[in-house]
């Protein structure tokens, strides 16, 4: 197990079967898109910090973070590790179901919105994704504070 970026896709969905399986417990959040846009990203991903934390099925006493605390939980209950992925082996392995489930989502909205090319991107601002929200706009699933000019 290491960080998920450091992993392909399919030792990721083979390790992702297997974290699952013999895990304590997991969870997975999302925020709206709307969360995103009116609040931010920084404030929609501690929600979805938090939303995963409390819907655990087994409440962790202790949590390893990678690099942030999350809101609205005790800070001695939490130790956030800079590049935690690479450094804890819990960190890394949430992190591969996360990559996984993420890349599952963007396989499916790729079936709806196959002009930004999701199945290949998954989301991160590739050239060709750049260039597909040049030419076709943002869809209603990117962030509305998603700024282009910076990749320009």
């Amino acid at each position: 197990i290491n960080d998920s970026k450091l992993l392909s896709a399919k030792k990721r969905e083979k390790l992702a079967v297997i974290i699952k399986k013999y895990c304590v417990s997991y969870s997975i959040a999302e925020v709206p898109i709307e969360t995103i846009n009116e609040e931010g990203i920084g404030r929609a991903t501690q929600k979805a910090f938090h939303k995963s934390v409390i819907t655990l099925s087994v409440k962790p006493e202790y949590i390893f973070i990678d690099a942030f605390y999350i809101d609205n939980i005790d800070k001695k209950n939490q130790k956030p590790i800079v590049n935690g992925d690479r450094k804890s082996i819990s960190i890394a392995a949430a992190s591969i179901i996360a990559k996984v489930y993420r890349d599952e989502l963007m396989q499916k909205l790729h079936d709806k919105y196959p002009q930004y090319y999701l199945y290949q991107n998954k989301g991160y601002g590739t050239k060709k994704h750049r260039e597909a929200i040049k030419k076709y706009g943002l869809s209603d699933l990117h962030r509305k504070s998603f700024n282009l000019a910076i990749y320009t």
